[in-house]
């Protein structure tokens, strides 16, 4: 069984290095902007995404979002 996926970006900011309750949250939305959004074919055996197979960045998605949540 492969190791589960802690989805998180490779490339934290700053910020949320500092708090890991901005990390979980955006552990949580990108998992749902992935599921939701690239096709089955987007997804690795290894239970990643190929993002260049979505049509959206899942990443970029979520801090945008949360970023405008907060202000």
């Amino acid at each position: 069984m492969p190791k589960r996926r802690r989805y998180l970006p490779y490339a934290l900011t700053a910020r949320e290095k500092r708090s890991p309750k901005l990390r979980r949250k955006l552990a949580r939305c990108i998992k749902k902007v992935e599921k939701a959004q690239c096709p089955k074919k987007a997804l690795r055996k290894d239970g990643t995404y190929n993002y260049a197979l979505c049509p959206v960045n899942p990443v970029a998605i979520c801090r945008s979002s949360l970023a405008r949540a907060k202000g």
